[in-house]
């Protein structure tokens, strides 16, 4: 694809961007140029791997996203926050720049590190198992999927670390859950966004958990009695 008459006179002088969104199935992030008022707008992306290399994107943002080609190495690229204020530089030149900056997953990731000694009973594995042998009847397989996933509310959460990407704030934070059909509670880890245009989780660590003692079991066997009843 030949470059426009915008793209070559941007990329003479070099571009500005900010983030849109990361598409993380597709490792990659998408990064918005700024543009004079009026004119259309241009996006790009970023690796997520490897040298971190940037592209030309078409149809983006909400689009496939598809990756073109990749931008000049002579172009530098000034990384921004949301409000277009600097954050870094960066290009397609390892000879100039040689490394990229961290990925927002390398960030976290590193960041959890700092503190994972600190929880070591956090885990990937053994939920499911865990959380369907509270159940007292048999559970069929919707049944099953409904007491995972469907039969729980959060009552607390808490901020174990706090760290700062590209100009926006995160934090690690630990929210409990509870089971609304037992008693059952449990530790959920999480890397999220403080504030901004992006909400939800970015990251889920793991779960921590612990089978109960005997005397949580009949109190709650205790109660369903005296509900039959």
């Amino acid at each position: 694809m030949i470059p426009t008459t915008m793209e070559v006179k941007q990329e003479n002088k070099g571009i500005r961007v900010r983030l849109n969104h990361i598409r993380h199935g597709e490792c990659m992030e998408v990064w918005q140029l700024q543009t004079p008022e009026g004119k259309p707008k241009r996006y790009v992306c970023r690796d997520t791997y490897g040298e971190n290399c940037w592209y030309w994107l078409c149809d983006a943002p909400s689009g496939c996203c598809e990756r073109d080609y990749a931008i000049n190495n002579d172009i530098a690229i000034t990384v921004c926050d949301q409000s277009w204020r600097e954050i870094t530089r960066d290009s397609n030149n390892r000879r100039r720049y040689a490394k990229s900056f961290a990925t927002l997953e390398d960030t976290y990731t590193e960041e959890w590190r700092k503190i994972a000694g600190n929880y070591p009973g956090v885990t990937r594995n053994g939920f499911k198992e865990w959380i369907l042998k509270q159940s007292f009847r048999p559970l069929n397989g919707t049944e099953e999927a409904n007491w995972q996933y469907c039969r729980h509310e959060t009552v607390a959460s808490e901020t174990l670390a706090h760290f700062t990407w590209i100009g926006e704030k995160y934090a690690i934070c630990r929210v409990t859950q509870k089971h609304t059909e037992c008693d059952a509670r449990w530790y959920e880890y999480y890397a999220r966004k403080v504030q901004g245009i992006y909400y939800g989780h970015t990251h889920f660590f793991g779960y921590e958990f612990h089978d109960r003692h005997i005397s949580d079991v009949l109190r709650t066997l205790g109660k369903r009695c005296e509900d039959i009843g």
